[in-house]
């Protein structure tokens, strides 16, 4: 489908919606960014994939880092109607055991993380909270009162570890790309420029310099103006860069298109 509107991307946005927060089959999400294929995760999504995918009653899909690294290989289960549950540590020999687990609703303490209170993303307030009528498993925490999680709020990485980075459809589902067609429907250049200094929006680096003057200062520069993304990252095993271009590469792609509109790139 070509996009060409804002009610294109509602289109896309309200079925892949529907598909990551109502799967009417048992989703089995294995975490594949670097830490999780370290601690033996490919392994694991493989054997998924070859006792699992032949049917409809499950679907196995990757996804990004959610972030508790040293719990690694971490594997989400939800369906329709139930709990999100995450396991830990879920290696190549167990990966069978937690996917029985959730089938049958066992629910073993000794295999689960933790439950999720809220799947939805902070640019989704406005949806509705699809586990708001689920009852939670008892005696299982949810995630957010783990203290790793209890004061975190995710924005940079708001979609790792929840989509497939591999999917755009999903990349929508969860309001992306929303911000560029509007920035080109309904913006002009400075008035993004504008935006983004009012944001007080920073690069991520040590320096910390404002983004809003960056691009100011590129677009009133002469001649071509060009867009590079700097995965380098100065700290070994850091992350910090890779876990965004691993886990949600089309944040990525839409800041540089909106960076690109913004100073006046071809």
């Amino acid at each position: 489908m070509k996009i060409h509107s804002v009610k294109d991307l509602e289109k896309i946005s309200s079925e892949f919606s529907r598909r990551l927060y109502f799967p009417e089959s048992i989703m089995i999400n294995v975490g594949m960014a670097s830490c999780g294929i370290a601690a033996g995760a490919k392994a694991a999504f493989e054997k998924a994939l070859k006792e699992y995918s032949t049917g409809r009653s499950y679907q196995v899909r990757q996804t990004g880092c959610l972030g508790f690294c040293e719990e690694e290989p971490l594997v989400e289960m939800a369906a329709k109607g139930r709990p999100r549950v995450v396991y830990r540590r879920v290696t190549e020999d167990k990966i069978l055991d937690v996917v029985l687990d959730y089938t049958e609703e066992k629910h073993s303490k000794k295999l689960i993380l933790g439950q999720m209170r809220d799947p939805r993303s902070v640019v989704e307030e406005d949806r509705e909270n699809p586990l708001e009528k689920v009852n939670p498993i008892k005696g299982i925490p949810f995630l957010d009162e783990i203290p790793f999680y209890a004061h975190q709020i995710k924005i940079a990485l708001r979609n790792c570890g929840y989509i497939d980075p591999d999917s755009i459809e999903e990349y929508i589902g969860r309001g992306g790309y929303f911000a560029f067609v509007r920035a080109l429907a309904e913006m002009k250049p400075e008035e993004i420029i504008g935006t983004i200094k009012k944001s007080g929006l920073r690069g991520r680096g040590g320096g910390g310099f404002p983004t809003g003057i960056k691009w100011e200062s590129c677009r009133k520069h002469p001649g071509e103006r060009y867009i590079i993304c700097n995965a380098d990252e100065g700290d070994p095993g850091a992350y910090m860069d890779r876990s965004v271009l691993e886990g949600d590469p089309h944040s990525v792609l839409e800041g540089m298109l909106i960076a690109a509109y913004a100073i006046g790139s071809s």
